[in-house]
């Protein structure tokens, strides 16, 4: 088990779960800000935490697999 790719999948997962729970929250209040000047760049800013969330999950369920699975690292 490499514990080096372990500790950093996690940060990963946990940066994953907490922008799953941010991200929705702007873009709501985006859209309930139809009439404001900021509308466009504010659900941008959450569509893109949104797709940084989904991309840090995969990553980090990615290196977390290859972390527990893969080849023991010698030191």
């Amino acid at each position: 088990m490499n514990i080096v790719l372990f500790k950093k999948s996690l940060r990963k997962i946990f940066y994953f779960i907490a922008l799953c729970f941010v991200s929705p929250v702007i873009i709501m209040q985006a859209f309930k800000n139809k009439e404001n000047v900021l509308f466009l760049p504010v659900l941008l800013f959450g569509i893109f935490l949104s797709t940084t969330g989904i991309t840090l999950g995969f990553i980090g369920i990615k290196n977390l697999v290859k972390s527990l699975i893969g080849k023991v690292k010698k030191d």
